[in-house]
């Protein structure tokens, strides 16, 4: 997303970008600093003109995918029944992640993102059904992808606008804070799975070289004594 325009960038015509709540410091009058929210817009880089070069990815998309498998929160299964349009969904009853076989990569991470955002709001006493978490979980899994590095084009919030259109100020809050809390907990989980792959012991190319043994002299012979 892009916060109003950027240098070297332009809207293209007719976009009509995105409003929508932003974290904002402010000065209370009795001095301190307190945390408040500000409205504004900002237009998704598909939106715009101008060089479109994705971030560089820290990891690679298998690297991104064995993390996410290894960390997640519930079981995830590799399926060929999923219904047709499904690419991945999180299934209470079994407290697992179906997903489709056989996506492209980017498709694959970005649906278990979702997914995974999906099972952090199932807790006990939660109340959870899904098509209350739906938008949360698809913005969740937008901003696990721009971490990633990953192109996010594919994602449009015409649906998460219109689902937000009527929320009063602090239902907006709320959903900011779930968004919030849901990327956090899977991109933690993924940089906690790294931080381990990069602890693994390796070879140390400063190590101390390893002195060969000295060969014992050979012996010589002893003569006959002479009869």
């Amino acid at each position: 997303m892009i916060n109003g325009r950027k240098p070297g960038r332009s809207i293209r015509s007719g976009e009509k970008g995105y409003t929508f709540f932003a974290d904002q410091e402010y000065t209370k009058e009795d001095g301190t600093i307190a945390n408040g929210y500000t409205i504004t817009k900002a237009y998704d880089i598909s939106q715009t003109r101008g060089p479109q070069p994705l971030p560089p990815q820290k990891h690679l998309p298998e690297e991104i995918i064995a993390a996410m498998v290894e960390q997640s929160p519930v079981q995830l299964a590799i399926s060929d029944q999923l219904p047709q349009g499904v690419q991945a969904q999180y299934v209470p009853k079994q407290h697992t992640i179906f997903v489709r076989n056989g996506m492209d990569e980017t498709t694959t991470i970005c649906a278990i993102a979702r997914e995974q955002a999906h099972a952090s709001f199932d807790t006990v006493g939660s109340g959870y059904y899904r098509q209350a978490y739906a938008a949360q979980s698809y913005c969740a899994a937008y901003v696990v992808a721009q971490r990633c590095g990953l192109d996010t084009s594919a994602f449009r919030f015409d649906k998460v606008c219109e689902s937000c259109a009527q929320m009063t100020p602090e239902e907006k809050r709320g959903f900011i804070s779930d968004v919030k809390r849901a990327a956090y907990s899977i991109n933690r989980d993924m940089q906690r799975s790294f931080r381990d792959l990069e602890q693994t012991v390796q070879p140390d190319e400063f190590s101390v070289e390893t002195q060969k043994p000295a060969k014992a002299p050979k012996s010589k012979p002893e003569k006959e004594t002479e009869r």
